[in-house]
């Protein structure tokens, strides 16, 4: 899967994602490159199986399920966004007594959530996330985990506290290792500080996935020189 292609000719730089059956101690990896008629095979699904969305079909249902409450609002955006062209989003307006800074409630905080299945394995939950407007007292950005009845705060940040609090684009990496072998809910939400009501917030998430993992992670790097003209 090819996550980004930054700068400009002729300093491209692109940042790609190559899933492999099986790490042996040492596995040579070959780019090939400058190939005008060459076809994509980028596909994030079949890089990360066993979750991926970039909210690419421009909806968020029936991939994502919406838990509306009063006040607030998720959908997606086609001006914010870092895969373009669209990524998910939830705002929480002022005025509604809704919410509480920690736990999430499907009956007081808005929510964006997706059923998931992990495999028996080490596992990261990733995303990026980004939150361009928030007042005093919002709750920041928050992404929860739900694992045999229980909410469970897995990442918080970018807010709770006395001062306005926006954050650009950022990756995000929670390991969600100790559900792994569980079929749980992943997702986003939305609340005010100690459900006062009375401060507002929009964040933006995309290029979410769920991978396997392992600590250390496998280390790479360049070797050998570069072979020009290469025919088939």
């Amino acid at each position: 899967w090819i996550e980004s292609i930054t700068g400009t000719t002729p300093n491209l730089v692109a940042t790609v994602w190559i899933k492999i059956p099986t790490l042996t101690h040492t596995n040579n990896i070959y780019v090939y490159y400058d190939n005008p008629s060459a076809t994509t095979a980028s596909n994030g699904t079949d890089t990360f199986p066993v979750f991926f969305s970039t909210f690419s079909s421009g909806t968020l249902t029936p991939e994502w399920t919406i838990n509306n409450v009063p006040c607030d609002s998720a959908g997606i955006s086609s001006s914010t966004y870092r895969s373009p062209p669209y990524a998910g989003y939830i705002s929480v307006g002022a005025g509604c007594s809704n919410g509480n800074s920690y736990v999430p409630n499907p009956s007081t905080t808005e929510m964006v959530y997706k059923q998931v299945t992990l495999p028996n394995t080490g596992l990261l939950f990733e995303y990026w996330g980004t939150k361009p407007s928030g007042n005093r007292w919002d709750d920041g950005f928050q992404a929860f985990i739900y694992s045999n009845g229980t909410y469970v705060i897995a990442d918080q940040w970018c807010g709770s506290g006395g001062s306005t609090n926006t954050c650009g684009w950022t990756l995000r990496q929670v390991d969600i290792s100790a559900y792994k072998n569980q079929t749980v809910l992943l997702g986003f939400h939305g609340t005010n500080w100690n459900g006062l009501g009375d401060h507002s917030k929009t964040e933006y998430f995309d290029d979410v996935r769920v991978r396997t993992y392992t600590s250390p992670e496998p280390t790479f790097g360049v070797s050998g020189t570069e072979e020009l003209n290469i025919t088939a």
